[in-house]
C-alpha cells in the first residue's frame, strides 16, 4: 500500500460510519476498488448492533484475484456487489442469524459471513457468488 500521494489519500476517505475506501480495495495489490453504499450501510448496522469491529476480509476482487481465491466466473465480488467479513468476537452463525431479514444474499461460512446485492438467498458453506 502506498504511504503518500493522491492514491493514498483517496484510500483513506471515510465510507459510511466505520470504514475507509481501502477496506474494499482488491487485496492483490492492483489498487482497484468498487463497493456499493447499500452493503457499507449494512456493515455499519452490523457493527452498531454487535458493538464490535467489523473487518472486511474480501471486498472488490479484480478478475485475477477472483481466480486466485477460487471465486466463480461472474462473481458479485468482481463488480463490488459482495463482501466477506468477520465481526470480532462474534460467531459467523450469530451474525448470519442477525441478517435474516436482509434482502440479498447471505452466506454462512466457518470463519466469515458473505453478503451480496443478489437475490435474497441463504446458504451454508459451499455456494460461491
Amino acid at each position: 500500500m502506498q504511504t503518500k500521494g493522491d492514491n493514498f489519500e483517496m484510500l483513506d476517505i471515510k465510507v459510511g460510519k466505520n470504514f475507509k475506501v481501502s477496506d474494499f480495495t482488491c487485496r492483490c495489490g492492483c489498487g482497484e476498488v468498487m463497493y456499493t453504499p447499500r452493503l457499507v450501510t449494512m456493515l455499519d448496522r452490523i457493527q452498531d448492533n454487535f458493538q464490535r469491529d467489523v473487518v472486511v476480509t474480501s471486498g472488490f476482487r479484480c478478475d485475477k484475484r477472483n481466480q486466485e481465491v477460487g471465486g466463480v466466473d461472474g462473481s458479485l465480488h468482481t463488480t463490488g456487489q459482495a463482501i466477506d467479513f468477520v465481526v470480532r468476537g462474534v460467531s459467523p452463525a450469530k451474525v448470519a442469524q442477525y441478517l435474516h431479514d436482509f434482502d440479498g444474499g447471505v452466506g454462512l461460512y466457518e470463519r466469515h459471513v458473505h453478503i451480496d446485492n443478489g437475490l435474497k438467498k441463504r446458504w451454508d458453506g459451499e455456494y460461491r457468488s
